[in-house]
């Protein structure tokens, strides 16, 4: 089930059906006509669906003000009520003023307790159609609301874009479908990281997705960057200053990762208490497409003696190559060490930050169906079969040839 708000247009197949709910709560009950011209009226308005997946449960029927919006009508089917809807309705009505300016209302008398439970102050009363009794109400917006029901947006299917080269990487292909399973995720593996390739990695990304992941092997060389506002050095040092006690952390990571300095001057500034510990591997330590092998481990066994005596209690591996290791390397340190280790998930922390984002622009895919997974390759039979090593259960996934 999934609940979100989308706009209606004029004679469209949503708006029948928003009619239909409209006379059916609204209309037929008091004998009031809904009639073509009535229909008509709504040319000048801004109609605003609620939809579970793909069914109508509710509308909103408003119009712009001077000082804000104004709603004519709002309504919920019968056996969707009493679920808070309609306040969610009114509060995504809210959030799209800006602060200070004015919601008004109008209902029935019989409304006056959801309007007043949803912060609205009583104005004129008058007689409507019928002879019924009718109120205004008004508030006046004071802020964004937290988590409002999302408005549907066509960028919202946009793809989110990955890119690696020459097939490698692709184990990450599993850890974001199980973060995204939503998401339509197309994978465009390039031949080599030159320049051309760059290019289009990058023009791509411009034009065709709503996100991108870059592969450790593209990333590492910073051509382009994942998340251009997310700083995941602090990110990873204010992690650190909340878990560890003793106040230093383990980095591990390659060489590319640490030359800048990055992490040091980060967990520098975060506090003066806070230290850290860095541990240098090889990205072709990893051996065996990904998997830790026993000369991996003969490698780790020698640094961590080298490392003993130091009182770091926190684990952050910072690389991507490593990451999807980093369970591993806890256990394995945490048995060598005979020390139990708190551990910093940074590519947790950059899918929290991105979801984040993304739920902030408004750009989560909003449907209950799977998203697709498509794979352009130059290689695409290289490209199946390390589809089947990594990601069997979607073996299935469409692969485009790159020409």
């Amino acid at each position: 089930m999934t609940i979100y708000m989308n706009t209606i247009a004029y004679d469209s197949p949503a708006h029948e059906a928003a009619i239909a709910l409209r006379k059916h709560i609204l209309f037929n009950p008091y004998d009031e006509a809904f009639d073509d011209a009535r229909k008509t009226w709504d040319r000048d308005k801004i109609l605003y669906g609620l939809f579970d997946d793909d069914d109508l449960i509710g509308a909103a029927v408003t119009k712009t003000t001077e000082e804000g919006l104004h709603v004519e009508e709002i309504l919920v089917a019968y056996d969707k009520q009493r679920q808070g809807l309609g306040k969610q309705m009114l509060a995504f009505l809210e959030n799209r003023l800006e602060k200070d300016q004015v919601l008004t209302a109008e209902g029935p008398l019989s409304a006056r307790a959801f309007y007043e439970a949803c912060g609205f102050q009583p104005k004129s009363k008058y007689r409507g159609p019928k002879d019924r009794m009718r109120l205004d109400f008004e508030k006046k917006v004071t802020g964004k609301t937290k988590n409002p029901i999302p408005l549907f947006e066509h960028r919202q299917n946009l793809p989110l874009m990955y890119f690696t080269m020459g097939t490698r990487d692709f184990e990450l292909i599993p850890v974001i479908r199980n973060h995204f399973p939503k998401e339509h995720l197309f994978v465009v593996d390039l031949l080599r990281d030159d320049a051309p390739w760059l290019d289009l990695a990058k023009e791509t990304k411009r034009r065709t997705g709503k996100y991108t992941f870059i592969a450790p092997a593209l990333y590492g060389k910073r051509a382009f960057r994942p998340l251009d506002d997310f700083d995941l050095p602090a990110k990873c040092a204010a992690e650190a200053d909340r878990l560890s006690k003793s106040k230093t952390a383990l980095l591990i990571g390659t060489a590319d990762e640490f030359s800048a300095n990055a992490y040091r001057a980060v967990f520098d500034s975060q506090s003066a208490s806070l230290s850290t510990v860095e541990m240098v591997l090889e990205a072709e330590d990893l051996r065996g497409a990904h998997n830790l092998d026993a000369d991996f481990y003969n490698s780790f066994a020698e640094k961590i003696d080298a490392l003993k005596e130091n009182p770091f209690d926190t684990l952050a591996v910072i690389d991507v190559p490593f990451s999807t290791q980093a369970d591993a390397m806890e256990k394995f340190l945490e048995e060598t060490l005979a020390r139990k280790l708190a551990k910093i998930d940074v590519f947790d922390l950059f899918v929290t930050g991105l979801r984040r984002d993304l739920l902030e622009r408004n750009l989560l895919r909003h449907d209950a169906t799977p998203g697709q997974l498509v794979i352009f390759s130059e290689t695409p039979d290289r490209a199946r079969a390390e589809l089947k090593r990594v990601h069997p259960t979607e073996l299935s996934a469409k692969i485009e040839t790159i020409r």
